[in-house]
């Protein structure tokens, strides 16, 4: 990220990494284009209260009243630079946020209650069969 940030928004750009950088700075208003370099991603908020953090190469976390409550994948469908596909979150997002949910893949960040409670009932079953077996081989 360091090394593109050095990128100016220019059509000077040489390959297609460093053009779609460009191109992405060159979409971003001046306070946003700043935020974006120094923090590597951009947070882009919605009419529905939500904040979509779009970062170049993880998903894109969704946070209400600033609380992560889930992630979100947009494939492209074709192969293209992550920066790309961070232009098309954006002015998607920017646009019709209904559009994004309807065709973006979003998963929950909570954990499933369920899953909670198998996970402890598991460890809690490898803590006893540990200490059972503990006392088979030193307490005979």
């Amino acid at each position: 990220m360091a090394a593109l940030a050095k990128v100016e928004c220019d059509d000077h750009a040489v390959g297609p990494r460093q053009r779609s950088y460009a191109l992405l700075c060159s979409l971003l208003p001046d306070e946003e284009r700043e935020s974006f370099r120094s923090a590597g991603f951009l947070d882009v908020s919605t009419a529905s209260g939500r904040v979509y953090r779009i970062y170049p190469f993880r998903q894109t976390e969704i946070f209400k009243r600033d609380r992560l409550e889930s992630y979100a994948c947009l494939q492209l469908t074709v192969a293209a630079p992550a920066f790309d596909r961070m232009i098309a979150e954006y002015l998607i997002l920017r646009n019709d946020e209904r559009f994004y949910r309807s065709n973006a893949h979003i998963y929950s960040a909570r954990v499933d209650s369920k899953f909670a409670t198998a996970c402890l009932l598991l460890i809690a079953l490898d803590v006893a069969l540990v200490m059972n077996l503990i006392r088979k081989l030193f307490w005979k």
